[in-house]
């Protein structure tokens, strides 16, 4: 299966360590890696249009596809976060 274009974004800047170059996924500029978990990866990141600081979550980052309970999972707990 390949890549998204937004997950190798993210995986060439973690690699660099969070340097002075910066990766986008839409119009989010990601910052550093806040945490990793079974199924996600959570990802500091600046939001130009809120100007402000927001956490996002990648779901399945370099591993298989996620089922549907997986996804069902994820969005449930970032409901509850969004809250």
């Amino acid at each position: 299966m390949a890549e998204s274009p937004s997950f190798a974004n993210a995986r060439k800047f973690s690699s660099t360590g969070g340097g002075a170059a910066s990766s986008t996924i839409g119009r989010f500029e990601l910052r550093k890696i806040l945490g990793q978990g079974a199924q996600s990866v959570v990802w500091l990141a600046f939001d130009p249009r809120m100007e402000r600081e927001v956490a996002i979550s990648l779901c399945g980052q370099g591993r298989a596809a996620p089922d549907d309970v997986a996804i069902k999972q994820w969005l449930q707990e970032a409901r509850s976060v969004g809250r």
